[in-house]
């Protein structure tokens, strides 16, 4: 039995990341786990492992909560196709109350060599309770440690036992129909919510309460977090595949900073979309905390007064106000289809700021666009890696 608990000792040691990483091996041969709340952005780390389950036809049963409806649809389908449901062997089920919450945390590995492990404690199946960034803290146990078969076998059997059609708040998920039905009935949200609440307070506290850095990298999924839909239909007789690049560009500064302002020449020739057609940009949030976000779709338009084109940036409202500085944000958008983008925010204190920053600096001629434009370059992909090595943006 082993005490992990990352508000303190080694930060990087301490978090569950490091135990599910080493503990998902190809030895397991069955999953279980409880979750008070979930998000789609931790599937990566068990997306190798679920799917040779799903192949072998082992054991996978996972409980999620949708604590007050805030549980995405999005996520919860997402969850249905890394199980591969509807199969024999594969449970899943969200709980949600009235007048309560669904909150336990555990998860429970079992191997060929009848080996068991289990982690109970605090960490929700979140990027902020796996990777660090939350201050969490449980109990590891493994039959080869020494702990008892028995206790480990509870923390597998309960789980199970939500699925013997008696627990309250239990609303088993099948197949795609069932998510689209539980959200329907506002068990499952929509869009993510607001969070205007944790900004204000953020804001609020800057500077005067201690800010949380080390954390780990989660993988992404290799189907890059995306919610599965048709490329919106384009005017082009034909349309090649887009080049693996991306835009870096220094946004607006306070209040104007969540709109994304580009001259008409950056939407046509790197977000490809065509003036007074109302075509749609696809873009997904990526953050160090959260991962990959869900699609924001959006149109261009002008803005009143002015020859630029714009789309709001959902990641911005949800970091909400940027006070004054002497340096402007950057935004990185990577094109991933056809007017599909990753993209995220790095403010000045963001710990990669200053290196993407000097790269765009020694790249903004490269489109010998105006002086007296805002920074913007555009580079193939592979090159902007090199310079950002190790970065959370590609996914490691």
């Amino acid at each position: 039995m082993r005490y992990i608990d990352n508000g303190i000792g080694d930060p990087l040691i301490e978090p569950l990341f490091p135990w599910l990483k080493d503990s998902l091996t190809e030895d397991v041969i069955g999953i279980r786990w409880q979750s008070g709340y979930f998000e789609a952005g931790i599937l990566g780390l068990f997306e190798s492992t679920l799917k040779r389950l799903a192949q072998e036809e082992r054991d996978t049963i996972i409980l999620i909560g949708s604590n007050e409806g805030e549980t995405l649809a999005a996520a919860v389908h997402k969850l249905v196709d890394a199980l591969e449901l509807p199969r024999q062997n594969a449970l899943l089920g969200v709980v949600s109350f009235s007048g309560g919450i669904y909150h336990p945390k555990t998860v429970h590995l079992q191997y060929h060599n009848d080996r068991e492990a289990a982690y109970v404690g605090s960490a929700n199946m979140t990027a902020r309770g796996i990777n660090g960034l939350n201050v969490e803290a449980g109990i590891i146990l493994d039959t080869e440690d020494g702990d008892p078969v028995e206790l480990l076998g509870k923390i597998s059997r309960v789980t199970y036992e939500w699925f013997d059609g008696q627990s309250e708040g239990l609303f088993r998920v099948d197949s795609h129909d069932d998510v689209d039905q539980l959200q329907q009935e506002g068990i499952l949200a929509n869009k993510r919510l607001p969070r205007q609440r944790r900004s204000e307070y953020d804001n609020a506290k800057r500077g005067l309460l201690p800010r949380r850095t080390k954390r780990h990298a989660l993988p992404f999924m290799e189907e890059n977090n995306e919610v599965e839909r048709e490329d919106p239909p384009v005017s082009r007789e034909t349309q090649a595949a887009p080049r693996d690049d991306v835009l870096i560009a220094q946004l607006p500064g306070p209040g104007r900073w969540g709109q994304a302002a580009f001259p008409q020449w950056f939407i046509e020739n790197f977000f490809k979309v065509l003036p007074g057609t109302g075509e749609v940009i696809q873009l997904f949030s990526v953050t160090l905390a959260d991962g990959v976000g869900e699609a924001e779709e959006l149109t261009c338009g002008y803005k009143q007064g002015s020859k630029n084109w714009y789309f709001e940036l959902g990641l911005a409202a949800e970091i909400g106000d940027y006070p004054a500085r002497p340096h402007k944000p950057i935004g990185v958008f990577h094109r991933i289809g056809h007017q599909r983008c990753r993209y995220t925010i790095l403010l000045p204190d963001n710990e990669s700021y200053t290196t993407v920053c000097d790269f765009l600096t020694q790249n903004r001629d490269r489109l010998k666009r105006p002086r007296n434009e805002l920074p913007r370059t555009i580079v193939p992909a592979t090159e902007f890696r090199k310079a950002w090595p190790n970065n959370w943006f590609f996914g490691g």
